[in-house]
C-alpha cells in the first residue's frame, strides 16, 4: 500500500511515524481503513432517504402492469401471454353479442368468439407510463381460417378505460398520475 494512498486516510502524523515494516505502518493502515469505512457509511446513511423518496418510471410502469393484470383477472380474464412489457388477456364471449358474432363471422360450426385485450407499456417518466391497447374479438370457421374483428363499440371502450383507471388509482401516491405534469417530449 503506497503512502500517497494511506495520506488521503491517514492524518500527517501518523504518515511520519511510519517505518517499512514497522507495527505504526499495519496501525496506520487499519486506522485508514476503518475511517474509510465510517466515512462511506456516513454517506451511505446521509444519501439512503434521498434515493428512497425517488421515484423510478421503469418501477411504475411495472407496477401499472401488475395492477392492470390483477384488475382484470379479476374480473374473469385469462392471461394468454405475458412478458415484462406487455400482456395479452381473453375471454370468451357471451351472451347475445358472442351468437351475433359467431353468426355472422364463423357460422354454425364456428369455434365460440373470444375478446383479445393487449396492452403495451412504455416507461415514460414516475408519473407517466404511456400505452397502447388493442382490442378485437376473434375467432375460427369450421376450416380452422381465423376471422379477428377489432373492437369499435363505445360500450367496451368506456369498460377498458374504467378498468385501467381503477388500476392506476391502485398505485402508490409517488407514483400516481399528476396531470400538472405534462408529457415529456420526445428526444
Amino acid at each position: 500500500m503506497s503512502k500517497f494512498f494511506l495520506a488521503s486516510f491517514a492524518g500527517l502524523n501518523e504518515i511520519s511515524s511510519m517505518n517499512s515494516c514497522g507495527v505504526s505502518f499495519q496501525r496506520a493502515r487499519t486506522a485508514s481503513c476503518s475511517r474509510a469505512i465510517r466515512c462511506i457509511s456516513f454517506l451511505v446513511i446521509i444519501l439512503s432517504p434521498y434515493t428512497a423518496a425517488m421515484a423510478s418510471s421503469e418501477e411504475r410502469a411495472q407496477m401499472l402492469r401488475a395492477n392492470v393484470l390483477r384488475v382484470f383477472l379479476e374480473d374473469g380474464w385469462q392471461l394468454a401471454q405475458e412478458s415484462p412489457s406487455q400482456l395479452v388477456l381473453e375471454r370468451r364471449m357471451e351472451g347475445f353479442g358472442g351468437f351475433v358474432f359467431q353468426a355472422l363471422t364463423t357460422g354454425p360450426n364456428g369455434t365460440n368468439p373470444v375478446a383479445r385485450f393487449s396492452i403495451s407499456f412504455a416507461p415514460i417518466s414516475e408519473h407517466y407510463t404511456e400505452f397502447f391497447q388493442s382490442l378485437v374479438m376473434t375467432s375460427q370457421n369450421a376450416f380452422g381460417r381465423p376471422t379477428t374483428v377489432p373492437s369499435r363499440n363505445a360500450k367496451d371502450r368506456a369498460y377498458i378505460d374504467g378498468k385501467l383507471t381503477a388500476a392506476s388509482e391502485m398505485l402508490p401516491e409517488k407514483y400516481r398520475f399528476q396531470p400538472s405534469v405534462t408529457r415529456p417530449k420526445k428526444k
